[in-house]
């Protein structure tokens, strides 16, 4: 097995208290894995998310990082956080600019510090990111995660990243038994915010970059996603990404809670070919979930498809411009 892309939670700790994830919930968890266990990770990884729980909670995140670096040469890598942390997420990453930053954002100013349930959040989120722009990073941007608590706030919160020249996110809520807990009941209900999604589609497919073509095609993933109808593209976890917990322990994604073994072990590849059953698991998957995490891989390895659907929408966009 050569996966492509993984997201890694280097911890469970986490200093927020979010309505959509129980992850800051947890209690007594055991010693996370030292910083030289990365050295373990399968080199042919090109996409890495340090997620968390708060990854700036770990204080040796940028050997963590040079790691990640060491055994997986030219792998981009990310890391998604709260932004509760502006000096320390600078301290951190010190000289590190080719490392990119994901700050989720969540609605505006009051709202987001409700969602996030840390009174002045969304400031220092702003903080966060704008402190690491003047210092130099390029790789920026804003995740936005669509709840029942939230506003259709996805137009506001575009803005303001491409205001700041920063990228845009955009998700929903999901459930898992073993990372975020049972949201269900936090499933976005409001029509306003498929209408939001479905105007970011169009102005997506309106772009001259090709880039935002294919974000058109997992914009609208997400549209189908609150529908409750099935995934556009099948599900290649494990083959192509997996999901590392702060123990060592690979599960398939964040989503199944069928861990597969544990690195400090087996290398991967043991563990992949270990996991015929889950592998077979993941093929008739029925969680038919919508994250960034396994589309994108999904959309790299089928190009094809993604591929025909914006074709086929650009030519029905340029039909319909002709005939107006």
């Amino acid at each position: 097995m050569t996966p492509r892309a993984a997201v890694i939670a280097v911890t469970y700790r986490c200093n927020s208290r979010c309505t959509m994830c129980d992850i800051w919930k947890r209690e007594d968890a055991p010693p996370e894995v030292a910083a030289d266990f990365y050295l373990r990770l399968p080199p042919s990884l090109r996409e890495v998310n340090l997620s968390g729980g708060e990854p700036f909670l770990r204080g040796d995140l940028g050997l963590v990082i040079d790691n990640i670096r060491r055994r997986c040469r030219g792998a981009r890598i990310v890391v998604s956080t709260n932004g509760l942390l502006p000096q320390r997420a600078l301290e951190l990453l010190g000289g590190r600019r080719h490392v990119g930053v994901r700050v989720s954002i969540d609605g505006l100013e009051e709202e987001h510090d409700r969602i996030r349930g840390v009174p002045g959040n969304y400031r220092r989120a702003l903080e966060t990111l704008d402190g690491l722009q003047r210092a130099g990073f390029k790789d920026l941007g804003i995740s936005y995660t669509i709840s029942a608590e939230s506003q259709p706030r996805l137009s506001a919160l575009k803005r303001i990243a491409d205001d700041r020249g920063m990228e845009f996110t955009c998700s929903v809520v999901h459930s898992s038994d073993f990372y975020f807990g049972q949201q269900e009941g936090e499933l976005p209900h409001q029509e306003a915010h498929l209408r939001e999604l479905e105007d970011l589609v169009r102005r997506q497919l309106r772009s001259a970059r090709p880039k935002e073509w294919f974000r058109a095609y997992y914009t609208t993933g997400l549209i189908r996603k609150l529908r409750g109808r099935p995934r556009m593209i099948p599900c290649h976890a494990i083959e192509e990404f997996f999901y590392l917990d702060p123990y060592g322990n690979v599960y398939p994604c964040n989503m199944l809670d069928r861990p597969i073994g544990n690195l400090q072990e087996k290398d991967y590849d043991q563990l992949a070919r270990e996991a015929a059953g889950t592998l077979a698991y993941v093929r008739r998957c029925p969680v038919q979930c919508w994250m960034v995490c396994t589309v994108a891989p999904a959309m790299r390895r089928d190009k094809r498809v993604p591929g025909w659907w914006v074709l086929r929408r650009k030519l029905g966009a340029r039909e319909d411009r002709s005939t107006s």
